[in-house]
């Protein structure tokens, strides 16, 4: 998104400039022109002014020039104090000089009232010329200048120097009008100089053609002004006099110079700052009410826009709070990138399937909010039926096909709340719902909703306290080896006994660790309970069983894990081959950044579990990557041995499959004889579920053991 929008500016930056251009050659040529039709119309133009006009024309002409070089003076003086660069001020203080010696040149001038009475001769020409010279010659100089920032005292001392030079200039010419005079009459000093203009302002063509990609547009407008100085200076050289037609040609040509020099200055100095003020403005506008991956309004856009409309509102609106599953999981898998080009896929077929007073916003990165102005019931389901049928197309990404899911928080103004930020919190509720929801992925905010997640938050606040407290303790449920007839290994599952609601059951509170982050000091807890009270059992009985125990995905992310398990291993003396870690089948989609981890567990000894195996929705594949010891054949599927022979045969093709994979297979759930006859005889290596013992405290599988080996012995 954030390259389209920069191509598209870059688009009508490259229209825009295209449009200036042509506009300033359009004025050049038609100035062109009117010097041709001069040419071919000369003695019809002179008869027409009239020849005691054109001094006076003159004189007009040359005082509106003096006009436009004070102008770009005192512009850059102005200018040049808040944006201190050498080239500028350097500029500045030329026009200054060129102001003073273009005074002199029209004071000292013929047709103007000679107050001194004195005889000035050539003092006027020469000056005139001067002026000729001086601005190609100085642009030179400036554009092979570095550019550098200055201080602020370095532009008064520039500014300074020049007028006091200028001024000691024309006294010391003023003192040598003789001296002038005769360079003019014996060496043609006109023409020289004239020549002179002429080259130096063509050499001032080539560096800023050469220098064009510098300050493009002011390059252009200097350029455009040193082709009409040549011009000028042509026209100046063929005229015969002051007061012909041709002379007052070059210096309209000159007054269309200078005045193209004064909107370069004006431009680079005024114009274009404003216009990237301008443009800074928007982009900073657009930061603060846009999202800059998919270019939708953002929160606070929204906040605003409610706080307006919620005022004056007398119909019922909605708030729609969409949350796509599994974006943080593909921004683990594949990266940021990939995450931000989904997100953006998924704004973009959102919006299509939208109507015009429905507004999309980006409430976060995984989460988006739809406002819908005029609410009703029925609408709002159509709508989610048409997101959810918009994502009936997989998404590509990376060669990978994702089918995404998502659920939706409805809160209602005014019937939930009145307020924007009381909406959005009503909305995150409906949420929750909708996530826990096991009948749809929609939700309407309730106050049985809010009352729920509040009691959420302060079992969460609990747990916390739990931690503290160690009032979490681990039961432990049998596994039996069907070949040695053995309770050989053990499933550590952690339990919670609240001081006041008592017994919390797993399903409450682990979803609530694994969101708040709590679910990393509880697995460290679990783990280390678990080998120390397996070390103990080996230590009292002899007896080498083994512990399989639960991780969870940001366990696994954990910078440290991998430390923090050889610490719990080294602290309890527990040997790494009598412990499992099972990982549930959902969480294989991580396989890049899940793989390196898994291989260095291995490397220590640890065996590798896939727990829920049959119901993630993962690509196969991945069982020829992961470095797994045991599938773990869910609960489900063992459910259906003896009720559905597709369900059986499901767990037939698993244990061959195993089989084939060279691991082994563990069937949970078995509650009836006749699953556990059917798994024997399909070759399942172990089984665990209340047909053979219900999860138990330490103390009494230490102390039932031996009863409940006897148990096994008749039930097998």
């Amino acid at each position: 998104m954030e390259n389209s929008v920069e191509r598209r500016d870059a688009q009508l930056n490259h229209i825009e400039e295209k449009r200036f251009i042509f506009q300033h050659i359009r004025t050049f040529v038609i100035v062109n022109v009117v010097c041709l039709l001069v040419f071919l119309n000369y003695n019809f133009i002179f008869n027409l002014i009239g020849e005691s006009n054109l001094a006076s024309l003159k004189i007009i002409i040359q005082m509106c020039m003096l006009v436009a070089i004070s102008s770009i003076g005192f512009q850059i003086w102005f200018s040049t104090r808040f944006n201190l660069d050498n080239k500028n001020v350097h500029i500045g203080a030329l026009f200054f000089t060129i102001g003073l010696f273009q005074i002199v040149h029209i004071v000292s001038s013929d047709g103007l009232p000679n107050y001194l009475h004195y005889d000035y001769g050539k003092f006027s020409d020469l000056f005139d010329l001067i002026t000729h010279n001086l601005m190609p010659l100085g642009m030179i100089v400036i554009v092979l200048m570095p550019y550098q920032q200055i201080a602020l005292r370095y532009r008064k001392a520039v500014f300074s120097a020049a007028i006091f030079l200028a001024f000691v200039f024309i006294v010391l010419c003023f003192w040598n009008l003789a001296y002038i005079h005769m360079l003019f009459e014996q060496f043609n000093l006109k023409m020289i100089l004239q020549t002179t203009a002429i080259i130096s302002q063509i050499v001032l063509v080539v560096l800023l053609l050469k220098n064009f990609k510098w300050s493009r547009r002011r390059n252009f407008l200097f350029l455009i002004a040193t082709l009409y100085f040549i011009i000028g200076n042509v026209l100046f050289t063929i005229s015969t006099a002051h007061t012909d037609v041709y002379y007052l040609v070059g210096e309209l040509i000159q007054v269309c110079a200078f005045i193209t020099l004064f909107y370069a200055i004006y431009y680079s100095s005024v114009e274009r700052p404003y216009k990237d003020l301008a443009l800074s403005e928007m982009r900073m506008q657009k930061m603060a009410y846009y999202d800059e991956i998919s270019g939708l309004p953002n929160q606070r856009y929204l906040e605003e826009k409610l706080e307006r409309e919620l005022l004056v509102a007398k119909k019922r609106k909605a708030i729609l709070l969409i949350e796509v599953e599994r974006l943080d999981a593909i921004k683990a898998s594949f990266g940021r990138k990939s995450m931000n080009e989904l997100v953006l896929i998924l704004a973009e077929r959102f919006t299509k399937v939208l109507e015009e007073d429905q507004l999309l916003i980006q409430f976060g990165k995984n989460q988006f909010m739809l406002y819908l102005k005029y609410y009703e019931q029925e609408n709002v389901q159509l709508v989610c039926e048409r997101l959810r049928q918009c994502l009936d197309q997989p998404i590509q990404i990376k060669h990978y096909s994702l089918r995404m899911k998502f659920h939706v928080g409805v809160a209602i103004y005014p019937t939930d709340a009145y307020y924007p930020e009381e909406l959005f919190q009503c909305a995150h509720f409906a949420l929750n719902e909708a996530k826990q929801s096991v009948n749809g992925n929609l939700a309407f905010y309730t106050a049985e909703i809010e009352k729920k997640n509040k009691e959420q938050l302060q079992l969460e606040h609990d747990l916390e306290k739990a931690l503290q407290n160690s009032e979490l303790f681990l039961e432990y449920q049998p596994q039996l080896d069907l070949k040695t007839r053995e309770l050989c290994s053990v499933e550590a599952l952690v339990r919670w006994e609240h001081p006041i609601k008592g017994k919390i059951p797993p399903n409450h509170f682990i979803p609530i660790a694994e969101d708040s982050g709590l679910i990393i000091p509880l697995g460290l807890v679990v783990l280390k309970k678990a080998c120390q009270e397996m070390k103990q059992w080996q230590q009292s009985t002899g007896k080498m069983i083994s512990v399989a125990v639960n991780v969870s995905l940001s366990q696994l992310y954990q910078e440290n894990f991998l430390h923090e398990v050889r610490n719990i291993l080294c602290e309890t003396e527990f040997d790494a081959k009598y412990l499992q870690l099972e990982i549930t089948e959902s969480m294989t989609i991580e396989a890049t950044q899940l793989i390196p981890i898994l291989k260095e567990l291995k490397q220590m000894g640890i065996a590798i579990a896939i727990d829920d195996f049959g119901t993630g929705y993962s690509s196969l594949s991945y069982l020829t990557d992961f470095p797994f010891d045991c599938l773990k054949i869910d609960r489900s599927f063992v459910n259906k041995i003896g009720v559905s022979h597709k369900g059986a045969a499901i767990v037939t093709t698993i244990l061959a499959m195993a089989k084939h994979l060279q691991v082994k297979v563990v069937a949970e759930g078995i509650e009836t004889a006749e699953q556990l006859a059917y798994l024997e005889q399909a070759g399942c290596d172990k089984i665990q579920g209340y047909y053979i013992s219900r999860p138990i405290p330490f103390n009494e599988l230490v102390n039932s053991y031996d009863e409940m080996l006897a148990k096994v012995y008749t039930l097998v």
